[in-house]
């Protein structure tokens, strides 16, 4: 843990998560209104795309009659291509306004952080590593971009689907809901122990990134120091230690994942055995189409919000560290009645200075 040490030396704490939010909509309040109306086109894109196995089960019931009208299979088709179209589009609006409003967030916080960097004292500078400076300003606050951009849309996404997608086979067929509710339990149960275990890992990892960032930083720019003095074994063993740290961090996280995906898998491949075992007690043909496409739709989502929280922990753990910065206050400061010089006039004189 000798990465985390050396976080802390340069002033890092342990910040809350609920202060990290308040801190956070500082930036987010001015494009509210942005992500008011993202919300609302995503919920259309969200409802219509639940919409489609509906559409799959009609054409299959149809198909199934005894003389099955053309032009009704017709109209289906043309309803579902139409509506795959509004889907769409809605969905490209809802990521050009949440991409532009994301992208005004971050430009924000990173003047913030720049700026302040640029207040810290000479002394300050000493203390604290470059490369760790520089991975804050340009990975950290990427970092926290990916999640106004994409990861917290996604994350609303994936909720509003999953309450469509249920309600929709609670309506064709409660009882079976009832009996895949088992199996939801499950996945829920299953992504609870799989966050508390990666976030551990991740937070290493983010350490370790930003130790080697840094060690970097340092022995490049002081490369013909480290040569002069011969110490260029010395220089990779330490680089060495610090890959092979990072290294293992990154097994572990994938680790996880590696477990993960193949257990909700096998949930997923269980449910649609029940769909199939009990649909023939509570389902009509059509029907089973239905909620079989409908059980997907159900658990990629609540995949994909498992797999979404690797990115919230980067996140958190990009704006822990990017507040910490801020939160350093500059060792030089100006006068409270301090004059603000815009410009001089007159001469600079050199004169008497010389040197032994």
């Amino acid at each position: 843990m000798k990465a985390v040490e050396k976080e802390m030396l340069i002033g890092d704490r342990k910040i809350p998560t609920l202060t990290l939010l308040k801190r956070t909509w500082k930036y987010i309040k001015p494009e509210l209104p942005s992500f008011i109306i993202a919300f609302i086109f995503l919920v259309i894109y969200a409802v219509s795309s639940v919409i489609f196995p509906l559409f799959i089960a009609t054409v299959t019931e149809t198909l199934q009659s005894p003389s099955p009208i053309l032009n009704i299979i017709i109209g289906l088709a043309i309803g579902y291509l139409g509506l795959s179209i509004i889907s769409q589009f809605f969905r490209y609006i809802q990521s050009i306004i949440l991409q532009k409003a994301g992208q005004k967030i971050i430009y924000r916080l990173r003047m913030d952080v720049f700026e302040h960097i640029e207040n810290l004292s000479q002394n300050q500078f000493n203390e604290m590593a470059v490369g760790s400076l520089v991975t804050r300003v340009a990975n950290y606050t990427m970092n926290m971009s990916d999640l106004f951009t994409n990861v917290l849309v996604n994350i609303m996404s994936d909720i509003l689907t999953v309450i469509a997608v249920y309600s929709i086979m609670f309506f064709i067929s409660w009882k079976l809901s009832l009996i895949l509710t088992i199996s939801v339990t499950l996945v829920f149960i299953v992504s609870f122990v799989f966050r508390k275990i990666v976030t551990h890992f991740f937070k290493k990892e983010r350490a370790y990134i930003s130790d080697l960032n840094a060690f970097l930083n340092e022995n490049l720019s002081g490369m013909k120091i480290t040569q002069i003095f011969n110490q260029e074994k010395r220089k990779e063993e330490e680089f060495l230690v610090k890959n092979k740290n990072l290294r293992n961090a990154k097994y572990a996280v994938t680790l996880c994942f590696g477990v993960y995906r193949p257990l909700v898998n096998f949930i997923y491949y269980s449910s649609i055995a029940i769909i199939f075992i009990f649909g023939i007690y509570y389902l009509r043909g059509p029907e089973v189409v239905a909620f079989y496409l409908l059980l997907s739709k159900f658990f990629n989502p609540i995949q994909e919000l498992a797999d979404k929280l690797n990115h919230i922990q980067r996140a958190l753990t990009s704006s822990e560290r990017l507040f910490n910065l801020l939160d350093v206050k500059p060792e030089v400061v100006d006068a409270p009645d301090a004059i603000e010089i815009d410009s001089f006039k007159g001469d600079i004189e050199f004169k008497n200075v010389w040197f032994a």
